[in-house]
């Protein structure tokens, strides 16, 4: 009860009073596996589109291996996702380095670092 009231709450004020900073995206997770029987790699791809809340980490939080100056966070609403985030999924040109969630369990707190196109 108190998480579905904390959800909607959130929700309103992401879709109502900071609107500017609610953005869409689209979290894209590549696997790869052997096929058992043929030997073969087979490469799935998936999309999950959603909105959230990307901002800096606090200085508090950078310890410079973890979580880097340069690292971007990313606040999901849970509700809003059809999977949850894991490390290696990418969000634009940024891969997920670290992922987390508020004491709640209502919102996915991401962390993304630039790829530099090495991946």
């Amino acid at each position: 009860m108190l998480k579905e009231r904390l959800t909607k709450n959130l929700l309103r004020a992401f879709q109502t009073n900071l609107k500017d900073a609610y953005k869409p995206f689209t979290l894209v997770r590549t696997t790869h596996e052997i096929d058992p029987d043929t030997d073969e790699n087979i490469t799935t791809v998936q999309s999950f589109d959603s909105s959230g809340v990307f901002g800096k980490f606090n200085n508090e939080e950078v310890d410079g291996t973890n979580i880097q100056y340069t690292d971007e966070r990313l606040l999901i609403l849970q509700e809003t996702i059809a999977t949850k985030p894991v490390i290696g999924d990418v969000v634009g040109s940024k891969r997920v380095s670290s992922v987390g969630k508020d004491p709640a369990d209502v919102t996915w707190v991401l962390g993304l670092r630039a790829t530099n196109g090495l991946e």
